[in-house]
């Protein structure tokens, strides 16, 4: 059964911040964010590896982004395309931001608000 947040209201389910939790997801929400268009896996990836790393996207090993493909591909982006935040066209390797990907931003922004308060 996919849990879907309610994008009309803007408001997230707690099934849904439960799919935020981890970094990896948080960092492909940051980026579709950031770029508001569709990009390819490989695109997706190495943004992600250097916004988890916090480091340059020069500094990106390919071995690393290889993994993270990997791990996009059968784990991270499933997930976010099941709660609605994005569309995953899996054999394009192509992730497309959909209306859940603004709710989504909202979410990770509030809790990162909540995490840096409590630091």
């Amino acid at each position: 059964m996919a849990v879907r947040q309610d994008v009309t209201s803007g408001h997230a389910s707690d099934g849904y911040r439960a799919v935020l939790a981890d970094d990896h997801r948080r960092a492909v929400v940051g980026v579709l964010g950031d770029i508001g268009g569709a990009v390819d896996l490989t695109f997706l990836a190495t943004r992600v590896v250097a916004e988890v790393a916090d480091v340059s996207r020069d500094d990106v090993c390919v071995a690393d982004v290889e993994r993270a493909k990997i791990e996009l591909h059968h784990n991270h982006l499933p997930k976010l395309d099941e709660v609605g935040v994005l569309e995953y066209a899996y054999e394009e390797n192509r992730v497309v931001p959909t209306a859940g990907t603004e709710t989504a931003q909202h979410a990770v922004e509030a809790t990162d608000a909540v995490r840096h308060a409590t630091l």
